[in-house]
């Protein structure tokens, strides 16, 4: 019976910290098992731990807790270390990522397997194991099922555990033997799917695009809102890292002198202070700038509520899908986005936005975003319009997850 099985979930951070703030959505919807133990990779005190459904528990990492890895890890380690020198990509760079993974999934095995234990689950019963990410967790997973031989054992994939060009060493560790383990992977996108089909040799009927989801259908949108773009408001989300590249935002509104621009950015990171001095230095009296730092996703998704922007932007050098696109398509809001990795599935160009090449040309963007601010009312409606359906059809958390979940209980 699928209400007898039990859950267990390998994240980086969830329920801790703000990272991953969009599994704080998803997690509504995995209450078909009697039980999920949430193990996360790193414990951070920074700010409370987030509200669990009542069937969820989280495991933290304990001081002596034990590691697996026997002669069938050993043996995955001997096999990535030959198929890295038969590509010729041996190297002490490559070598040194491959062993801090295996050690990684050993130590994250390890604490399951206790925890397992010590809850007296037996041997034989029918878990089902999920890593959010494709990385270590996924690798950890294997080494379970070498003691729960009738685990089922499901990954997901988004972008930076799926596209090898983000590394620093263009390597990612074990991806054959996650692929050849896992029972099923599941990438958010039909570009991530594409990916690993033309890449790897794995078995395409394990693979099921699995789209992420957002919001609620009762979210306030009204279609025929009139919109005042007299003031234009732009909102950007994502963390202030070197890939999101939001520091191209900057170069491209102060580009633009005639037309009055309020910017609020949400998201924290090593970059904060240097944006916060180019916007001091660049940008001219026509534009107000708000940058919020790391702000909780329920605060943020609370001001778009409360507050319409006109344009979301977004210009990073690689994504899978953004969560936040989502979110502001939620809300009827256009994007203006590169066109990297699967953004391209839900930025329709000219219909409920506009997407830019990955490397865009100077000005390009300051040019999307004109188009928009003079763009005639009855036509910017229609484009609030189409990104808010486009949301509802393809990336509604009330669609998406409980497809996902229906799914994963009959593993």
């Amino acid at each position: 019976m699928t209400e007898e099985k039990l859950l267990v979930m390998l994240t980086d951070y969830y329920p801790y910290g703000t990272g991953e703030a969009f599994l704080e959505t998803e997690v509504e919807y995995l209450q078909g098992f009697k039980q999920a133990l949430v193990f996360p990779r790193y414990v951070t005190r920074r700010g409370a731990m987030r509200q669990m459904p009542s069937n969820f528990t989280v495991v933290g990492r304990k001081a002596g807790a034990g590691t697996a890895g026997d002669r069938a890890g050993r043996g995955m380690l001997l096999r990535e270390t030959v198929e890295l020198f038969r590509q010729g990509r041996l190297s002490g760079q490559t070598a040194g990522v491959m062993g801090e993974w295996y050690q990684r999934a050993c130590e994250q095995a390890g604490l399951v397997l206790e925890e397992l234990e010590r809850r007296n689950i037996s041997k034989t019963e029918p878990i089902v194991c999920y890593s959010y990410w494709m990385n270590a967790g996924a690798l950890a997973l294997i080494l379970i099922r070498q003691v729960y031989r009738n685990a089922k054992l499901i990954t997901r994939c988004h972008g930076i555990d799926l596209y090898e060009e983000r590394e620093t060493f263009q390597y990612l560790p074990f991806r054959q033997t996650i692929l050849r383990h896992m029972d099923q992977i599941c990438p958010i996108s039909e570009n991530g799917k594409k990916y690993l089909l033309a890449r790897y040799r794995t078995d395409r009927r394990k693979i099921r695009v699995s789209r992420l989801g957002t919001g609620k259908k009762e979210i306030l949108f009204a279609q025929n809102e009139s919109s005042d773009r007299s003031i234009l408001r732009l909102v950007s989300c994502s963390s202030l890292i070197a890939v999101k590249r939001v520091y191209r935002i900057v170069q491209e509104l102060q580009r633009i002198d005639d037309i009055r621009i309020e910017w609020t950015h949400f998201g924290g990171g090593p970059q904060l202070e240097q944006i916060r001095k180019m916007c001091r230095d660049r940008l001219g009296e026509n534009i107000t700038y708000d940058l919020e730092g790391r702000v909780p996703n329920e605060a943020v998704l609370e001001t778009y509520q409360n507050k319409a922007y006109h344009i979301f932007l977004n210009t990073s050098e690689s994504e899978g899908i953004p969560v936040s696109i989502m979110e502001a398509m939620s809300f009827g809001t256009p994007v203006i986005a590169t066109a990297v990795g699967g953004t391209p599935e839900i930025v329709r160009d000219r219909k409920n936005g506009f997407l830019l090449d990955k490397e865009f040309k100077e000005g390009a963007l300051a040019e999307a975003i004109r188009r928009i601010a003079d763009m005639p009312e009855e036509d910017y409606i229609k484009m609030r319009v189409y990104a808010r359906r486009f949301w509802n059809k393809y990336y509604n958390a009330d669609q998406n997850y409980p497809d996902f979940v229906e799914n994963i209980l009959r593993q």
